[in-house]
């Protein structure tokens, strides 16, 4: 990573290679671009709703329910179409 990358540009960098890595430590599985993209995008939901007010450990029970404003129809085939995961 080039040293003139800025704070936030080598957050991103690390975070995409730490999503691309965790995609990846399945073996046989299949994860179409759609479904990482879905995966990438409530994750950062779920990052920046943590950070307001800041949380350092992920509690299921601690999730809002403002936080899950995602798309009826992605919520569904993330969890009805992918189950076998």
């Amino acid at each position: 990573m080039p040293e003139n990358y800025s704070i936030e540009q080598r957050r991103q960098q690390l975070f995409n290679a730490y999503i691309k890595r965790m995609f990846a430590r399945r073996r046989g599985a299949q994860f179409p671009a759609r479904e990482q993209e879905l995966a990438i995008r409530w994750l950062g939901e779920i990052a920046y709703h943590m950070s307001q007010p800041p949380q350092t450990v992920f509690l299921i029970e601690k999730i809002q329910p403002i936080w899950l404003r995602f798309n009826l129809q992605d919520l569904e085939f993330a969890i009805f179409r992918r189950r076998k995961i």
